[in-house]
């Protein structure tokens, strides 16, 4: 058998019905007294505390029932007596687990960290290499400065977690901290390149991704690959002292080393035999190159002026002459391509077979 809803409000109100399975609904003592049953229906409310309070706080006809702003305030207000009883009962489960200090009731409020005596405890040596680690990922991740770890916030948050905790200075971070974590990821490296049983590829390109990424920047001609020959030769020598199987070799300096396997190689590969077999295409592939690189060619500076100034009339932005390159196999169409595009314009026309044909 359900225990009836009844709480100290229930003498202020009256039930009215069953609202569903699980609640009441009803109206205060004050509107049943003023209005007739269809008016009621239109001011009812949830048998609940909280609704038959925030009702009679707000209801003028309970104000004009009782008379009195302060006794209206006292019977929302006043203590609920089964409130009363709860609060006992925990204080004395609460004593009979256990007993707080007095030491511990006037801390409380105090800005002071007050966890460290059961929850902070000095690291271990593994424990401190783990959190300069992830120090570390925190600010490179972030895209924070080094100088981050020194910032008066930075050092009350961590006090604030641990009192006990020193946090490694800017140097040591943009340094010793950071060497370290270099060395171990490029011991990790070396053992995974070397059990590899397929292989790896050096590629080496100046040249922008298509995400607009620099993938090998060494200065600011970051286009030339002349920069970058002493390093390749030094990273094959490496590669053969720690015995990592290498594939291929994208580089003007080791065209021999091939990666037969490549679609693009065998591509490139067969487009070179086709041209080599026509005469009339190697003959155009020639020219095709001799044109391309005049117009690459700064000291023809005043053509190449010309040339854009062509483009912005036909075609309202200017197109680059592209050189065609051993290892892209689709170069070649690109090249021709651009070239038919600037021989558009009439004026160019002539410029180009006068070219072509002092070539």
């Amino acid at each position: 058998m359900s225990r009836p809803r009844t709480h100290r409000l229930t003498k202020h109100i009256k039930v009215l019905g069953k609202q569903n399975s699980f609640n009441t609904y009803a109206a205060c003592i004050g509107c049943v007294k003023k209005f007739d049953k269809d008016e009621i229906s239109k001011n009812t409310f949830t048998n609940k505390k909280p609704q038959v309070k925030n009702h009679l706080k707000n209801c003028p006809d309970f104000l004009e029932k009782i008379e009195s702003k302060e006794e209206v305030d006292d019977i929302i207000n006043l203590t609920d007596n089964e409130q009363e009883k709860n609060n006992k009962c925990r204080k004395i489960n609460g004593d009979s687990n256990f007993a707080l200090s007095s030491k511990y009731l006037s801390s409380v409020g105090v800005k002071k960290n007050d966890i460290k005596s059961s929850l902070i405890h000095k690291f271990t040596k593994k424990e401190e290499s783990k959190f300069e680690h992830l120090l570390l990922r925190m600010t490179v991740a972030n895209g924070f400065s080094f100088q981050w770890i020194e910032h008066p916030t930075t050092l009350e948050f961590f006090e604030f977690l641990s009192p006990l905790l020193v946090l490694p200075k800017r140097k040591a971070l943009s340094n010793r901290i950071l060497n370290k974590q270099i060395s171990e990821l490029k011991t990790l490296q070396n053992e995974k390149l070397i059990n590899d049983e397929i292989g790896v590829v050096l590629a080496f390109d100046g040249w922008k991704n298509v995400i607009n990424q620099h993938i090998f920047d060494i200065n600011s001609e970051y286009e030339r690959l002349i920069e970058l020959i002493s390093k390749i030769k030094d990273l094959i020598e490496k590669i053969n002292q720690l015995g990592i199987k290498l594939n291929a070799i994208v580089s003007d300096k080791f065209l021999e080393i091939v990666f037969l396997p490549c679609i693009a190689y065998q591509c490139q590969l067969a487009i070179g035999d086709l041209f080599k077999a026509s005469p009339i295409l190697r003959t155009a592939s020639s020219k095709a190159i001799m044109v391309t690189a005049f117009f690459k060619n700064a000291n023809n500076s005043y053509f190449i002026d010309k040339l854009h100034d062509i483009h912005q009339e036909l075609y309202y932005k200017y197109y680059s002459i592209i050189v065609p390159a051993k290892t892209h196999w689709n170069s070649n169409y690109f090249c021709f391509n651009s070239l038919v595009r600037s021989k558009q314009g009439k004026g160019v026309r002539v410029g180009f077979d006068e070219l072509t044909s002092t070539y």
